[in-house]
Parts: structure tokens; sequence; C-alpha cells
């Protein structure tokens, strides 16, 4: 019995059973399945430094754009001795890579995107917000 290979890794990635996850869902205080809590993303957004902030920003709108992540996770320690992983999202001929500070359940919520468990419809601006107003 032969397999079509082809069908079987297409078939894999179901992503209309992921959920729609909101910049209020993402946090643990309005969702058990939630990343972070309020004031720890506060003081994650705060202890940002140099170009963490844009790094961030655009790790959070490749996911809300639905880019597809090079789900290779290796947790490394950088200068100031905080723990980062690098995140590559991949296009047809070229990577987009940044570096996210591991915190929270971060690496969960990175897991949890590229296996297609969810769906970001939020900006980092959004979840900022959230977690200061709200």
């Amino acid at each position: 019995m032969k397999t079509n290979i082809f069908k079987a890794v297409t078939t894999t990635e179901n992503t209309s059973t992921a959920r729609k996850v909101s910049a209020t869902q993402f946090f643990k205080e309005n969702d058990d399945n939630g990343y972070f809590g309020k004031s720890e993303f506060e003081d994650y957004a705060r202890g940002m430094v140099r170009n963490e902030p844009e790094q961030f920003i655009g790790f959070i709108d490749q996911m809300k754009n639905g880019v597809k992540l090079n789900l290779k996770l290796q947790t490394r320690e950088d200068k100031s001795g905080r723990k980062y992983t690098w995140v590559e999202f991949m296009y047809a001929r070229a990577t987009s890579g940044f570096k996210v500070i591991v915190e929270g359940d971060i690496l969960r919520f990175i897991e949890d995107y590229a296996t297609g468990k969810i769906n970001v419809t939020f900006t980092a601006e959004e979840l900022l917000d959230v977690a200061l107003n709200s």
C-alpha cells in the first residue's frame, strides 16, 4: 500500500481548530491558558533594553500576520545574563529573526503558535495597553 506523503504532511497542520487569542486572553488573570500575569508582563516590557522593544513588536506582528515559524527554540543567555531565544519566521525566499527574552510562559506561547494551537489576533501595543489599563 502506497502512502501519499504530500497528503500526510499537509493534513497534519489544521489551523481551523486553532484558538484565537486576543490581547485580553494572553493574560492569566483573564484566561486559564494565559501566558503572563499583567504585572509580570509590565515588568517584562519595562526590562527591555536597546532594540528589544522593536524586536518584540516585530515578533508579535509576524505571529499576527500568520507567518510560518521555524520551531528550533534554544534558550541562551545574553551578555547581561538574561535568557532569550531566537525566533525565526520563514518566507518563500528569506527568513526574519527576532530575539525574544524568555520570561513568563513565552516559550509555551511560541510553541502553541508554531504547532497551530493558537492564532494571534493582537499587536504588542494592545498587549501593553491591556496590561496597564484593565
